[in-house]
């Protein structure tokens, strides 16, 4: 009997205890924390000067820049938030280059091989082995303040739909 008694009584307190499903009550409050965010661009502002380079600027396209940065929010009114969003960015590409070293004696933007008679008036040709490595980086960093509509579905489980506006700068260098 006592075994029962302790039983039903454990059972009715955890049962009791545990809260509804769906929030009732409108709550106050906020929240920060480390947030994550993917950009695709469909173009990249500077494309035409990697291009001109010798970049494939179309993999920076691709590719989704990962921001990390912190985020925090504050419950308004309601289903109402209002927070902040700040975080830094960056994708790179990067290209090797063979180089071919000689003296242009000839007044031509390119290589010739010196006909044979030329004498020392022909380009000389060194013998360089050495690749040329070059890297492209696109950097951003934002900082935005956010507004969202909350939708709870359980008790800790809420979708969000909302716009984020800021400013940022961004940076290209090679």
């Amino acid at each position: 009997m006592k075994r029962l008694l302790i039983a039903s009584s454990l059972i009715f307190t955890v049962g009791h205890s545990q809260g509804d499903i769906y929030p009732v009550e409108t709550s106050y409050g906020g929240g920060i924390g480390f947030g994550n965010m993917y950009l695709i661009m469909s173009q990249v502002p500077g494309g035409e000067v990697l291009d001109s380079l010798g970049f494939d600027a179309d993999e920076l396209d691709t590719r989704p820049m990962v921001f990390y940065g912190g985020e925090g929010f504050a419950q308004m009114t309601g289903p109402w938030r209002l927070g902040g969003y700040a975080g830094i960015g960056s994708a790179q590409v990067s290209n090797v280059y063979n180089v071919v070293l000689f003296a242009n004696r000839d007044g031509v933007d390119q290589y010739q091989a010196p006909a044979a008679n030329a004498g020392d008036k022909g380009d000389k040709l060194y013998n360089f082995t050495d690749n040329l490595s070059v890297k492209a980086k696109v950097n951003i960093l934002l900082g935005a303040m956010t507004a969202e509509y909350v939708f709870p579905i359980y008790r800790d489980l809420e979708v969000m739909a909302g716009a984020l506006m800021g400013v940022g700068t961004y940076t290209l260098s090679i």
